[in-house]
């Protein structure tokens, strides 16, 4: 779960089936956004990789626990998916008045948030639950006839409507694949309204092959089938601080297996050694070995079969040194080449 040391106690992580998913280190320096605030976002943001599978639910979890102090009114938790704002969540005080004890909090607390709320079409005050949904990147291929008229090439009206394609797909991918959730310190909560809107449902069915050109993205977020949700009570606190202030920011990278693989974040698995198959000497072989064997004779280490009363020695092998016989070697002796030792028997 990513931890923001700018929040003390506060955790944010995302779920499969009830499993927090398992997150990479991101080594990759935060990108400084051009505008108010850009150095300050740039330096409270905790941004992490993690693995996505085609056509699965997933939620935001948010965590809290007891080393968590509550130093404003209320605090804003706020989810934008693929640069799309999906969902915003207000924790306050005075909605869990049994968590807190003069700010600070004393029993752990957490929720999810699954997906994003919708208007029910024609249906006034009531809204429909969306949830997010990990999707596969289609791709296709530009395809584009050129007339070439002396030298000169001319785009007819398709090519202007695919390359607008291409564009309108470049700009969508350039925030594909990432999670971003905004953590800001809020004022005083008042009741609201829903103010659920039309969300694109969905990304582009299939994106221009040329829009992922330098990008190693597998995935997009798409909503799941809209599921009735009860009446439900809205709350309206204004960010104390300012929007492009928040007081913390995490990012989650979604990518397959493949591509955490390709960007080196997961380590590659090393392809298996090929089997070394010994083959068995054939019936052939075997006679011709055997052949060569009487031909040339016993091989080295072999015992050698001993006649009775009959001693067989090697002929390279080392003389024995007799002690019978007493060595005299003088020194004394002078000589006419020096270095030489004069053995007297």
């Amino acid at each position: 779960m990513a931890v923001t040391p700018w929040v003390p106690g506060l955790t944010i992580a995302v779920c499969i089936d009830g499993t927090v998913l398992h997150e990479y280190d991101d080594d990759e320096d935060v990108e400084v956004q051009p505008g108010l605030g850009g150095e300050h976002q740039a330096s409270r943001t905790t941004s992490k990789y993690i693995e996505s599978t085609s056509d699965k639910d997933f939620v935001v979890k948010v965590s809290l626990d007891t080393t968590f102090r509550m130093d404003c009114p209320a605090y804003h938790f706020e989810v934008f998916i693929d640069g799309q704002w999906m969902y915003g969540a207000v924790v306050a005080q005075s909605f869990y008045a049994s968590y807190f004890s003069a700010g600070q909090l004393i029993r752990p607390l957490s929720f999810d948030i699954c997906g994003t709320i919708q208007p029910a079409p024609g249906i006034p005050g009531r809204d429909f639950l969306r949830s997010f949904r990990f999707s596969r990147i289609e791709t296709s291929k530009l395809l584009t006839p050129y007339m070439h008229i002396e030298r000169i090439l001319i785009l007819s009206a398709l090519d202007e409507d695919m390359l607008k394609d291409v564009a309108e797909d470049s700009r969508f991918m350039k925030e594909a694949g990432e999670i971003k959730i905004l953590v800001h310190r809020g004022g005083e909560v008042s009741a609201a309204i829903s103010q659920a809107s039309a969300i694109r449902t969905h990304a582009p069915a299939k994106v221009h092959e040329k829009s992922l050109k330098g990008q190693a993205k597998s995935h997009t977020t798409s909503l799941g089938p809209a599921k009735e949700l009860a009446p439900l009570n809205y709350s309206a606190s204004k960010m104390i601080d300012g929007k492009e202030y928040p007081r913390a920011i995490c990012r989650f990278k979604y990518r397959s297996i493949a591509a955490l693989k390709s960007l080196l974040i997961v380590p590659r698995t090393p392809s298996p050694e090929p089997p070394i198959i010994l083959e068995s000497p054939s019936p052939t072989s075997n006679g011709r070995q055997n052949a060569l064997q009487s031909h040339v004779g016993p091989s080295i280490g072999s015992s050698m079969k001993r006649e009775r009363g009959i001693k067989l020695e090697e002929e390279n092998a080392p003389k024995k040194v007799k002690f019978d016989e007493i060595l005299t070697i003088d020194l004394t002796e002078d000589s006419d080449d020096d270095g030489d030792i004069v053995v007297l028997n």
